[in-house]
């Protein structure tokens, strides 16, 4: 559920980011909860389900042209998680993720009402080069998280293999003969992503 909560996230960002004035507090509330989700994602790295554990699916340069070329010639990858062209995807908006809320935090519009929660610890001109950077990385996030649902969408109805369903609930059905992944308890999740909610809430003021 990551996946598509974060999907609706960055919808909901976009919204209230276009209307700054009225919904500024929502906006940073939003901001404050997609930070808090990707930070959990990271911790989920290490310590979630065997298939979103980032040792299990970070592949080096090499494994991953490897990858890409055996796309290209129509071979079927069997694996489990994410193939190694969908590591890097991730990897790079979760950090992407991370710099967009780093950025809020300093970020200021003069013809805005709110402003990051730290906006009043630097000068003008830098939370101004702040709020451009935000507005980048946001729109850098969304070109990356659309390139990776046109990803699942192509294998889905041009592969023939079904990665929506995994990236709904988590879980790809294995291959007759292969081992089940093991997978976490849903309440660690749920804890996990609570826990930096509330870390963050308080690092960043209520």
């Amino acid at each position: 559920m990551f996946h598509w909560s974060l999907v609706a996230l960055l919808i909901l960002l976009y919204i209230t980011g276009e209307n700054i004035d009225s919904l500024g507090e929502i906006h940073m509330f939003l901001g404050r909860v997609t930070v808090a989700l990707v930070l959990a994602r990271v911790i989920w790295g290490f310590v979630g389900s065997e298939t979103s554990r980032f040792a299990n699916f970070v592949k080096p340069p090499q494994e991953i042209l490897a990858y890409i070329k055996s796309v290209r010639s129509g071979e079927h990858w069997t694996g489990l998680g994410h193939n190694p062209a969908g590591a890097v995807m991730m990897l790079g908006l979760l950090a992407l993720m991370l710099l967009q809320g780093f950025t809020g935090l300093f970020s200021y519009d003069d013809g805005a009402i709110v402003g990051g929660p730290f906006h009043d610890m630097v000068s003008e001109d830098t939370a101004k080069i702040f709020t451009g950077l935000h507005e980048t990385i946001f729109n850098l996030a969304v070109l990356l998280a659309l390139v990776h649902i046109a990803a699942a969408l192509f294998y889905k109805f041009v592969k023939k293999d079904d990665l929506i369903h995994p990236l709904v609930t988590g879980v790809r059905p294995t291959l007759p003969g292969a081992v089940e992944p093991k997978f976490a308890s849903p309440v660690l999740a749920v804890g996990l992503f609570v826990g930096c909610l509330v870390v963050i809430f308080l690092m960043t003021g209520v």
